[in-house]
């Protein structure tokens, strides 16, 4: 008889036939569990984020956020729409709408390509 069990990834939901002890079935590989590993890192400082009591200014808004900004609305300019350039995806700045890098708001930050953060008059 063959033991035909599988598991599902956590990290990419892939179906995989189990291996060695239960306990060991949860990734497809070490990259998978990773990456995982990696995403829940970044969820939780974004919910810290989210919750912050006390604004902090940043001399760079994080990745963390930038990635989840772009989770949210797009990997577009929320300036000129554009997402691509010449057939490359464009790079994107997160910037503070008003400019004060206390007001880590999401409200008041911004994606934007360098072409429109060039044009702007505060950067």
């Amino acid at each position: 008889m063959s033991n035909s069990s599988c598991f599902t990834c956590l990290n990419c939901g892939r179906n995989n036939p189990s291996k060695g002890s239960s306990y060991t079935n949860k990734y497809c590989n070490n990259s998978c569990q990773q990456e995982h590993q990696r995403r829940n890192k970044a969820f939780e400082k974004v919910q810290e984020w989210k919750e912050a009591k006390t604004p902090q200014a940043w001399a760079k808004i994080p990745d963390y956020i930038k990635q989840y900004l772009i989770g949210q609305r797009g990997h577009r300019c929320q300036v000129c729409d554009n997402t691509d350039h010449n057939g490359q995806t464009i790079p994107l700045d997160v910037i503070y709408k008003d400019g004060d890098s206390y007001n880590n708001k999401e409200d008041n930050l911004q994606l934007i390509c360098p072409n429109c953060r060039a044009q702007r008059k505060i950067h």
